[in-house]
């Protein structure tokens, strides 16, 4: 933390007098009434806090660290290999900085340059969040002192629930709803959706929103000890680490005040931004390091699911293509000229979604057009990133680089806790363990072989009976195995119950009738395990009756029920 920081900015480039007030200045020696002229910023102009970072900037890049060009307040200092050793971010005064062993020296010729009223190792506050560091260099950061100093709404005695709110008691549950939020922002994705929600509300809110509000509250009480942690595990490597945006919408279930009316049929979209580990396309388990999250109402009227999760993936994975550009600059591999494709060339970025149809619309190897235009051409632009590489159509989707789609069950999704008032527990385990779990419940694997059988009977009863009388003759004309290991064979009947046999001048009936005999006493055995020979020779048999007299034989069940 800097002392006094506006005062160790950059000069002023302008003259700026200063009456000093009653009183003068004791021991300085100058009267009431004196007017003074500032060398340097003072805090209350409105340029003071970039003059002090102009300063901190000149002198930190003077150190050997490069300025990142897509977050302007991070800086990264690179050795002779191109490697990253140091980092460091500023907010105002409050720097916050990490370096390898060996490269601590840039770092404190910084801090030697300016007034500088405490540093501190962990643990420590920084910006009203909690730092802790374990033995393992694992790092868990919380809002735990800020979060309990929260008071709850007062409710006034015989309010009914749908009464409005006067003003002191909107300016009240505005300034919670407001802590609240800056608690979501840095450390509790899991409060995300709820203070939305509530924020919609202000200034129109009524008995039933402080309630709401005053519930929120005590979750985030009760459970103020959670926040987020970053894994120490060596399986999240840096070089080869990629960008995972999890995103999910939840469909025509909010409202939204317009010009003070509040609108229903409003969708909310979610996600959640992490860096992940190589193989996040494939891995049922990974170690990410969550980076950012947002759950926000869907400003469009979204007219399908589809819709609604098109433009969710659209919001996140632009904030992830955001996110993999800083990291690339801090690598130095960034060309701005082209921000967002050599970021891509150098590192990828998984898109996680639980709607399948988004999934499978993306995935395809030609694009499937719909009906609404808007969402066809955002569509198409999302296809654009995952199917170009360099400004060339790919015959495949490349996993190594770029943009590319995973689909997960609806059990796994940790978005979808910032989208409806429901458990997260999901969202819970990643944050406290630092592990994406993307193994499915075992109830939702039972409630989706429930729900595909349930499909292919709803597909079998509209079926005709006359395609599906063909697809049967199909299978059985070669004869084929029940599980039991039984060969099936179909005869065709006319109405009288009868053989039915196809008129043919060139049929002899007594090879017919020795092809029939041959049969039985391959039938005989048939109950028996029969050998690949044996089985082979019965479905021969089969053809052969079929293509030589029209005869099909047919055995219903166990082969000694000849029919």
């Amino acid at each position: 933390d800097i002392s006094n920081a506006y005062l160790q900015g950059k000069e002023v480039d302008r003259v700026i007098l200063y009456r000093i007030p009653k009183g003068g200045i004791p021991g300085r020696g100058i009267a009431e009434g004196a007017v003074i002229a500032a060398r340097v910023p003072i805090y209350g102009t409105r340029d003071a806090g970039r003059g002090f970072w102009l300063q901190l900037k000149e002198v930190v890049i003077s150190k050997g660290y490069k300025l990142n060009r897509i977050l302007p307040s991070m800086f990264a200092l690179r050795n002779e290999e191109n490697m990253i050793v140091a980092v460091m971010s500023s907010n105002v005064d409050d720097l916050l900085y990490a370096s390898k062993p060996g490269y601590e020296d840039a770092i404190s010729e910084v801090l030697k340059t300016f007034s500088v009223r405490e540093v501190n190792d962990t643990p420590f506050r920084f910006c009203g969040k909690e730092v802790n560091q374990d033995e393992d260099f694992s790092i868990k950061v919380t809002a735990k002192d800020n979060t309990e100093k929260i008071k709850p709404v007062n409710v006034r005695k015989g309010a009914k629930l749908v009464d409005a709110l006067n003003d002191k008691e909107n300016t009240n549950l505005r300034s919670v709803v407001a802590s609240l939020s800056w608690v979501a922002r840095q450390v509790r994705p899991a409060l995300s959706y709820s203070v939305n929600k509530l924020q919609t509300k202000q200034g129109k809110g009524t008995y039933a929103d402080i309630k709401e509000c005053n519930k929120v509250l005590d979750f985030a009480l009760r459970t103020s000890e959670d926040g987020i942690f970053f894994s120490s595990d060596q399986r999240l490597d840096w070089e080869d680490m990629v960008v995972c945006t999890v995103t999910d919408a939840s469909f025509c279930n909010e409202s939204e005040f317009v010009k003070g009316v509040l609108e229903p049929g409003r969708s909310q979209q979610g996600f959640v931004i992490c860096l992940a580990q190589a193989d996040a396309v494939n891995a049922k388990e990974m170690v990410v390091h969550p980076i950012m999250w947002s759950s926000t109402v869907i400003k469009r009227v979204c007219r399908s699911t589809m819709m609604a999760e098109t433009f969710a993936m659209i919001r996140g994975t632009e904030a992830g293509a955001r996110t993999r550009a800083a990291i690339v600059d801090m690598k130095g591999q960034l060309n701005m000229s082209d921000w967002e494709g050599s970021s891509a060339n150098v590192m990828g970025h998984v898109w996680m979604t639980d709607c399948d149809s988004l999934y499978e619309h993306l995935i395809s190897t030609k694009h499937n057009s719909v009906d609404n235009k808007r969402l066809n051409v955002d569509l198409m632009a999302l296809r654009q990133l995952v199917w170009e590489r360099g400004g060339e159509r790919q015959e495949y989707v490349d996993h190594s680089r770029g943009d590319f789609p995973r689909w997960i069950d609806t059990s796994t999704m940790i978005a979808d806790p910032l989208t409806k008032a429901m458990s997260c527990e999901r969202l819970s385990k990643m944050l406290t363990t630092g592990i994406l779990d993307l193994n499915p419940t075992q109830e939702s694997l039972i409630i989706k072989a429930k729900n595909k059988l349930l499909r292919k009977k709803a597909k079998d009863a509209k079926k005709p009976k006359d395609a599906e009388h063909q697809d049967e003759e199909a299978a059985l004309d070669e004869g084929h195995e029940d599980g039991d290991g039984n060969i099936a064979w179909r005869a065709v009947k006319n109405t009288e119950n009868e053989m039915f046999i196809e008129d043919d001048p060139n049929t002899d009936i007594d090879e017919v009738l020795e092809e029939i005999e041959k049969a039985k006493e391959l039938i005989e055995i048939a109950d028996k395990n029969i050998n690949d020979g044996e089985m082979k020779m019965l479905k021969d048999m089969a053809k052969s009756n079929h293509r030589r007299c029209g005869h099909k034989p047919r055995l219903v069940g166990r082969l000694d029920k000849f029919q």
